[in-house]
């Protein structure tokens, strides 16, 4: 197993709930894996980013308003300018 990184920015056009992130061509990281996923904010912006739930190789990725009491970031906000860093274990 090997620490990766990857760098992802936010969608366009948030959805409640989050967006997925694709880790490509690496095997699951699915939570029963025992694999490790998390996502740190390395843009300056409000929010904050947080992996709730990973698939197979795919995790999603739900972001927190840190102006509004960490309520969700409401849906069809641009957040395609957050810049982000995706840590996780994989092969």
């Amino acid at each position: 197993m090997a620490i990766r990184i990857k760098g992802i920015r936010g969608p366009a056009s948030y959805s409640s709930g989050g967006f997925p992130v694709t880790l490509g061509r690496y095997q699951s990281i699915a939570s029963g894996s025992g694999r490790m996923v998390g996502v740190l904010v390395t843009s300056s912006t409000p929010y904050l980013a947080q992996a709730v739930s990973n698939s197979a190789n795919v995790v999603t990725v739900r972001l927190w308003d840190s102006r509004s009491g960490n309520i969700e970031v409401p849906g069809a906000t641009d957040v395609s300018t957050m810049q982000m860093a995706m840590i996780y274990e994989g092969v």
